[in-house]
């Protein structure tokens, strides 16, 4: 379909050139349902809105069948940064598939834009996923996350199931306590059984049994730990199982977590461990951004939401710097990644105020990889929505569990003889049914079951522990709750 070449304009004092942009077709199948893109430039460019037509056209049985068009309102777009100029939304069959075409025609750029169709794509997004705040206390909220398959709470803390499932518990056991999201590994899952296993079973809901969300990290902080190689083209890292090599690419993560199938995707992150110098840190953050426009370019599923990544140490300039990026690609919600990885606790709270000013409220935002009730608590009252960590279980595993009063360390000799539940007024089965005593001796021996009986009061405790904020947030008193934690457990 041939596209003209304007001849130059004048608006205000700025010569520009009508250059109709064609963009290379998109290819997807969709899932039915709302089927809703975005037109996105990034190159250094600026556009009137008033002369944007952004045209579609989709092929259905061969056939060109036209979408309307949609106009976007004046924008700037600077650097790396990119902006929607267009979008639309339109309900297609349950199962329709096929190729899908859009261009930008009519739209005026400044003459000193370098290739501006190698700068503009198209994004899938996903058809239901949204967050509304419902109170708030200060900077803290609670709010509800709808997806696809329903919604859940914030804030929310989402238990780690590396493998699928959170060890030494049953899925049932972990809804029964209340959760109504938990994380899945996708390093482990992509190399033990493979996301082609996994897709097999429909999704990993299905695999694991699992009943409610489900989120997915990219194994970007797991192939770190491990001492990775990063460049442009990926993750290059060596199994856990056999040694093996694998490289991961930004477009590959996504396309493992579209057939892992859970409710959440991760992009593929740089995280470097603290401390670390600033070259370093910026090194990591800008390969960070541009694997992050790579992987939401690469996104096809409309029933996931896609969460970006901000890094940036404990630089709070690097921090802002990469809220504001990360942002301009609009995903469905925002992490805070790159903290609990080597600084304290106050470097890691400056780290999180200078990245929430630049996060939007409209969206949810997710502290990856912190889990201490203190940590948890504070990030909440500056207005983060979601959590996971390994903590909780791992330690349960030896013997310690988490309380209101604080730690206790059932393996210590003074817990032989006792006959008290391990916290009075927990719901748990460990405190309902097993006295302390007992779970020492389990615990003592190597006995896995008194690990899953610590891990069943330990999430219970978490779970407990965000629903307090909850209240406290609805009530205007989490600080109180805050500072009754940190006597508690030390500051």
């Amino acid at each position: 379909m041939s596209l003209f070449i304007g001849s130059a304009l004048s608006i205000g004092e700025t010569a520009i050139k009508q250059i109709p942009q064609r963009v290379t077709p998109c290819h997807f199948c969709a899932h039915g349902g709302l089927f809703w893109t975005r037109i996105v430039v990034t190159k250094p460019t600026v556009i009137k809105g008033s002369q944007i037509d952004a045209r579609f056209h989709s092929f259905e049985n061969g056939v060109a069948v036209p979408i309307r068009a949609s106009t976007g309102t004046d924008r700037a777009c600077l650097g790396t940064k990119s902006c929607i100029v267009g979008e639309y939304r339109r309900r297609l069959p349950a199962k329709f598939s096929g190729i899908l075409n859009c261009w930008l025609g009519r739209t005026y750029f400044s003459a000193w834009t370098e290739k501006p169709e190698s700068g503009i794509f198209l994004s899938i997004y996903a058809d239901k996923f949204h967050f509304a705040a419902t109170s708030s206390d200060s900077g803290a909220r609670t709010g509800t996350v709808t997806t696809s398959r329903g919604s859940f709470r914030t804030p929310v803390f989402m238990p780690v199931g590396t493998r699928g499932t959170i060890k030494a518990a049953l899925a049932t056991q972990i809804a029964s306590i209340g959760y109504e999201v938990i994380l899945g590994n996708t390093y482990h899952l992509m190399l033990r059984p493979g996301a082609e296993v996994v897709e097999s079973f429909g999704s990993l809901h299905g695999f694991t049994g699992w009943p409610g969300h489900m989120l997915t990290d990219s194994g970007g902080f797991q192939v770190m730990s491990l001492g990775a190689k990063f460049s442009e083209s990926g993750a290059t890292f060596r199994s856990v199982y056999d040694g093996s090599t694998h490289t991961v690419s930004p477009e590959r993560a996504v396309e493992l977590q579209e057939m892992i199938g859970a409710d959440i995707q991760m992009v593929l992150d740089v995280c470097s461990m603290l401390p670390a110098s600033r070259d370093q840190i910026k090194t990591a953050m800008d390969l960070t951004h541009r694997w992050a426009l790579r992987a939401r370019q690469a996104k096809s599923r409309s029933d996931q939401a896609q969460f970006g990544i901000v890094q940036g140490g404990i630089e709070l300039d690097y921090r802002a710097e990469s809220a504001k990026c990360v942002v301009d690609m609009d995903f469905e919600g925002y992490a805070i990644g790159g903290l609990a990885v080597g600084e304290g606790r106050a470097e890691m709270l400056r780290a999180i105020d200078a990245t929430i000013e630049h996060l939007p409220q409209t969206r949810v935002r997710y502290l990856m990889g912190v889990g201490d009730p203190i940590g948890v608590l504070e990030a909440i009252s500056r207005g983060v929505d979601m959590f996971d960590c390994v903590t909780p279980s791992r330690i349960a595993r030896h013997g310690t569990a988490m309380t209101f009063a604080g730690k206790l360390h059932l393996k210590n000799l003074a817990y032989q003889r006792d006959q008290g539940p391990i916290e009075k007024g927990c719901p748990c089965e460990a405190c309902l049914n097993y006295p302390r005593g007992l779970i020492r001796h389990l615990v003592t021996v190597g006995e896995p079951t008194g690990g899953s009986l610590l891990t069943l009061h330990n999430l219970t405790f978490m779970h407990r522990l965000i629903d307090a904020a909850r209240v406290a947030i609805r009530d205007g008193s989490l600080a109180k709750l805050v500072s009754s934690i940190r006597d508690s457990w030390g500051s």
